[in-house]
């Protein structure tokens, strides 16, 4: 063990020591179970203090990468260990919203769409944007207040999230997140070798108390869930909204993500919590859950320096299309909408201790 870290490990600072240890666990030469060097000897090893290891092996902790036992020592968790909320099994006679498939009757035929696309390639600088979409979700976001000014298109609610983080923090910062929250949330954290920092929610979301100890405990960035809150569905409410904008507000300088992933199904009215003027943030929305799951398109509104950075562009008119059903995309959406709605009452798979859903959650784009 020590030999393997020693050969690829180079003298750094803890951040890059974390980096560096957790990229060897990710690639499997440090397998799960191992039980990495002691402090002092991974020191002397790779040349750094000890103090330095010390850091490193509390940062892995917090992303879950590892575990300390003072008999056993520092161990790497398993890939299982390492996630945030396991599935729960379906009860029988119980409508299971976790996995949030919809309904494939109610989803267009993507066969027949994209059998009539002739999309142009001719130079990777080139707008591929489809404009119908662009100009129906400008309308989306500026009549809930958002700022539509500079839109961007990518691969799926999660990889907005993802490359956001990317874009706006560095390795070791400290980032908000719901808890209990999204697994890819944590895990797109982790995966960035970032801290994610657990905030208590209820069921209006985020508790504002919770958020501000995080926000002068170091976190650069916060994400948030507006509606449609995975595990719980939860969603903000007016009150709760204004009372995290004002804590917001006392930390400008954080970056704020909003995946409103469930927008165009959701019947809860969207609440913001970013408020004017904040100079990072996104507002992202998927079009996976009405027109099709493996879609992985979203639009996202965001502020200049986020909006700045080299985003995926597509041609989707699928996503504005009727789905070759001869019904515009607002009716298919307002159908799966009423069938989501009906759906819930029948019986869902709760969080204990949690007794509220107001839609899907668990896996999504």
């Amino acid at each position: 063990m020590i030999e393997s870290i020693q050969k690829l490990v180079k003298p750094s600072s803890a951040v890059k020591l974390v980096a560096q240890i957790e990229q060897l666990v990710r690639d499997g030469r440090i397998p799960p179970e191992a039980l990495l060097p002691p402090v002092r000897e991974l020191a002397s090893a790779v040349g750094v203090s000890p103090g330095t290891v010390a850091a490193a092996y509390q940062a892995l902790r917090r992303q879950g990468v590892v575990s300390t036992d003072r008999r056993r020592g520092t161990r790497v968790l398993s890939p299982t260990s390492q996630r945030e909320y396991a599935d729960l099994p379906t009860p029988p006679g119980a409508v299971d919203l976790q996995a949030a498939n919809p309904d494939p009757e109610l989803l267009p035929d993507l066969h027949r769409i994209f059998a009539g696309i002739h999309a142009s390639s001719e130079s990777y600088g080139g707008s591929h944007l489809d404009p119908e979409l662009m100009e129906r979700m400008r309308e989306d976001f500026e009549a809930d207040g958002i700022d539509a000014s500079r839109l961007l298109v990518i691969g799926g609610a999660s990889a907005a999230i993802y490359r956001s983080l990317r874009a706006s923090l560095k390795l070791g910062d400290k980032v908000a997140v719901e808890d209990p929250g999204f697994n890819e949330h944590h895990a797109s954290v982790r995966g960035l070798s970032m801290i994610p920092v657990p905030v208590a929610i209820d069921d209006e979301g985020m508790l504002p108390e919770q958020l501000s100890i995080a926000l002068r405990g170091g976190a650069k960035a916060v994400i948030l869930t507006p509606r449609f809150q995975s595990p719980t569905g939860a969603a903000l409410s007016r009150a709760r909204a204004t009372q995290l904008r004002a804590v917001l507000s006392d930390h400008p300088e954080v970056a704020v993500l909003v995946d409103d992933y469930a927008s165009l199904l959701s019947e809860e009215k969207y609440q913001d919590c970013l408020g004017k003027g904040r100079s990072r943030w996104l507002v992202v929305r998927s079009l996976n859950k009405p027109v099709s799951p493996d879609l992985r398109v979203a639009v996202a509104a965001a502020d200049a320096e986020i909006g700045a950075r080299r985003w995926l562009g597509v041609l989707v008119p699928a996503a504005r299309g009727g789905g070759g059903t001869g019904q515009p995309l607002g009716a298919s959406i307002a159908r799966s909408r009423a069938a989501s709605v009906l759906a819930a009452p029948q019986g869902v798979v709760e969080s204990p201790g949690r007794a509220r859903h107001r839609g899907p959650r668990g896996d999504r784009a």
